[in-house]
């Protein structure tokens, strides 16, 4: 099964769930409030937004800066999937 992670940076959790509601509705997302910007640090983020898509194992495949690449990310998970 494949999970989405949306990882807020230091905001409120209101104003991430208002965000979200404006987001198609999506079922497997996880929203998660990073306030101390942890996650961004430990994955070197310097730009926003910032997709990641890793393996079963935890394991980042792909780490794009900029505008989410829908096609290439589809195509990663899918080759996970297999």
């Amino acid at each position: 099964s494949v999970v989405f992670m949306a990882i807020n940076r230091k905001e409120t959790r209101e104003q991430a769930q208002r965000y979200v509601a404006s987001l198609p509705a999506l079922d497997n997302l996880v929203v998660v409030i990073d306030q101390e910007d942890f996650f961004y640090k430990s994955v070197g983020g310097y730009a926003m937004p910032e997709s990641l898509v890793f393996d079963k194992n935890g394991n980042i495949l792909d780490h794009t800066r900029g505008i989410f690449d829908e096609e290439k990310t589809r195509s990663l998970i899918n080759e996970q999937l297999k």
